[in-house]
């Protein structure tokens, strides 16, 4: 029902009462029924009353001064005064006409009562969203709830409120944690709080949940192997626990981080894939001897490590060399090595040269890869180069030999004949001496061809005829294989007339005959 709600200022009618039938009787002003309402969303002392012409109302609080007055109508039965802070004590309602107190009601209330009898909260994983306090106004007043604040989890959020509480109600009120961040990042028990200023006091009531923390386990690893060369590592991590980890993963080698990923922070329930790769290197890890490789991969984040090894059998370096010798006109200008390690792991070692048992080249091979070929070669075959060794015919043994780190050899066996010269285009010049019976050999042109398989070198040529022995300087002449060289001699002996054979010996500036070969002419 509503009424006039007397205030300081004036009363007013309350709406839907009714005049009284037949008029009013002579019997005196009455005020009963004073009773505890909510009108227009404030807490009103309403009461009926019976007037004959219009009087004055007033209302004294607990502390008995008049704390609102108004004027009742004859043509209403009932009204009411605002109370804007309710409180315990005796209220009086006083009706007057004419200065004179006509009637009086006294009525004792002993004042709200708020108390909080359940509090819960909404949680988001490990975020507050919201939390509910159920409270109860046990008194006889209603009260006010003025302003409320959240707390939990390092957070707090906070707002006015306009809400009475009758007396007797029993209500939940839900707040928000709005932008304020509530969320637990350390393990333990989180604990929560939820005040209400009201008029009858504070009011607060507590929740609470109990965190483990993260929990790693590492669910899935692959890594890729090349031979003893570890190339990248995938791997999946889960998070059974109840609070994130900032995580990274990592490889280790005897304790040693050799990689590792980017931090990613996983939620619980969350199992996210990592890989590990390196970072402007070509591996992650080599091994450097062959056997079972073992390393490990951990989980890190900053409550726990987690672990799990991977393993490997990688072979030893094994490595296998050919040799190639490259041979021209009897000169070798290049000694070849075609190397190949069939194991996981590099080796490191020394390289010989060797001709004829003579060492002509000692290097080092500083790794040759596993599971690597490579090519190796000293001397220079390119034009004008100079030869490693020239042979003078025979049998020649060039290897390669592997010492150190490796151990393998290999040779090559060539045979020369040597070189051979043929002699044409034989053309002497006699003289004739007149006088005598006999010519004079004067000079001498021939074609001088190397039919061997090595180079032909001389110094010198010796040419004997009819028992007569001239030499003449060849100035260090070479004849190739197959090639042909003209050689213009001089000389002064005398032999008779008729044919004749002459014999060329080709000389090296060691004075020793590298080739004979003999030519018939004709002295007329």
């Amino acid at each position: 029902m509503r009424y006039r709600v007397l205030t300081l200022i004036a009363l007013v009618a309350l709406a839907g009462c009714g005049s009284l039938a037949g008029g009013l009787t002579d019997s005196g002003p009455t005020v009963s029924d004073a009773h505890i309402e909510i009108q227009d969303g404030s807490p009103t002392l309403a009461f009926n009353y019976t007037v004959s012409d219009y009087s004055d109302a007033l209302l004294k609080g607990p502390s008995g001064q008049v704390i609102s007055r108004g004027t009742l109508e004859p043509n209403a039965t009932e009204s009411g005064f605002y109370l804007t802070e309710p409180r315990g004590g005796n209220y009086t309602i006083i009706i007057q006409q004419g200065g004179s107190t006509e009637a009086t009601l006294t009525t004792e209330f002993e004042g709200p009562n708020v108390v909080a009898q359940d509090t819960s909260a909404t949680w988001n994983g490990q975020s507050v969203t919201d939390a509910t306090l159920t409270v109860s106004n046990t008194g006889d007043l209603p009260a006010k709830v003025q302003s409320w604040r959240l707390r939990a989890a390092g957070g707090t959020n906070d707002g006015y409120l306009n809400r009475w509480l009758s007396a007797g109600e029993t209500t939940e009120m839900t707040f928000s944690s709005g932008f304020s961040s509530m969320t637990v990042t350390e393990p333990g028990t989180a604990r929560g709080v939820v005040t209400l200023n009201t008029t009858a006091g504070v009011v607060s009531g507590a929740f609470s949940r109990t965190f483990d923390g993260p929990s790693l386990n590492i669910t899935y690893v692959s890594p890729r192997w090349d031979g003893g060369e570890l190339s990248d590592v995938t791997v999946i991590v889960e998070n059974t626990g109840d609070l994130p980890a900032e995580t990274a993963v990592e490889v280790r080698n005897n304790g040693e981080q050799l990689e590792q990923t980017e931090k990613k922070t996983i939620q619980p329930g969350v199992t996210p894939r990592y890989r590990i790769d390196p970072r402007g290197e070509d591996v992650i890890y080599s091994a450097t001897s062959g056997g079972e490789t073992t390393l490990t991969v951990a989980a890190r984040s900053p409550s726990e490590t987690v672990t799990q090894e991977i393993t490997n059998e990688v072979s030893a370096a094994s490595v296998d060399v050919t040799a190639g010798a490259i041979w021209e006109s009897g000169q070798l200008q290049a000694i070849t090595a075609d190397l190949s390690n069939s194991g996981d792991v590099p080796a490191s070692f020394t390289i010989e040269y060797v001709v004829n048992g003579e060492v002509v080249y000692s290097g080092q091979i500083d790794e040759l890869a596993g599971n690597a070929d490579a090519e190796y070669q000293y001397g220079d075959t390119g034009f004008g180069a100079d030869p490693i060794y020239t042979t003078d015919g025979g049998q020649e043994k060039v290897t390669v030999r592997l010492t150190g780190g490796a151990s393998a050899s290999d040779t090559v066996t060539e045979s020369f004949a040597g070189p051979s010269a043929t002699v044409s285009n034989v053309d002497p010049g006699f003289i004739d001496t007149y006088d005598e019976p006999t010519y004079e050999l004067n000079t001498l042109r021939m074609t001088v061809q190397n039919t061997g398989d090595t180079t032909l070198a001389y110094d010198t040529i010796e040419y004997e005829i009819s028992g007569y022995t001239d030499q003449e300087n060849a100035f260090s002449a070479e004849v190739t294989p197959g090639e042909t060289r003209t050689e213009y001699l001089s000389g002064d002996i005398s032999v008779s007339g008729g044919s004749h054979t002459i014999t060329f010996r080709f000389i090296n500036a060691a004075g020793e005959v590298v080739a004979t070969e003999t030519a018939t002419v004709t002295a007329e």
